[in-house]
């Protein structure tokens, strides 16, 4: 078998995916394509107040791998209690592997600027991820 057929064979494998429970339900949040992580990335670079919202919208989905919201439903995500969205943001971020040098660099590239409610201490995501700095690009989602 050529590099190229093992390639595409090992990335065909199931994907991570972490289970959150909602007052609603149970959420499975799935890793991104390269293809949905690239809408996901310009979608923020539009809009960047909506990361959180946009970023659980893209990747909450049910056992069948449907999506649980809609674009049409990122509005209303981002007006959502942080306690009620940050599980799943968490999830989210673990399941892609995005550090968050990723997320700030994100919003320094849509907006041109870091914010101003950046502080020293590390949040519970930059906690849960500190050994997603350690894999290459390449490594994201695939075990």
């Amino acid at each position: 078998m050529s590099f190229r057929d093992d390639f595409f064979a090992k990335a065909s494998e199931p994907m991570p995916v972490e289970e959150v429970e909602t007052a609603a339900g149970l959420v499975v949040i799935h890793c991104l394509t390269a293809g949905e992580k690239d809408r996901y990335d310009l979608a923020v670079q539009k809009d960047p107040g909506s990361y959180r919202a946009r970023l659980v919208q893209a990747t909450a989905r049910d056992h069948d791998g449907h999506l649980r919201f809609r674009e049409d439903d990122v509005q209303r995500l981002s007006t959502m209690p942080l306690p009620v969205i940050e599980p799943l943001v968490d999830a989210a971020i673990k399941v892609n592997r995005m550090s968050a040098k990723d997320l700030e660099d994100l919003r320094k590239n849509s907006t041109g600027q870091s914010d101003d409610f950046s502080s020293d201490s590390a949040s519970p995501s930059d906690e849960l991820h500190e050994s997603s700095k350690e894999r290459s690009p390449a490594q994201s989602c695939l075990s």
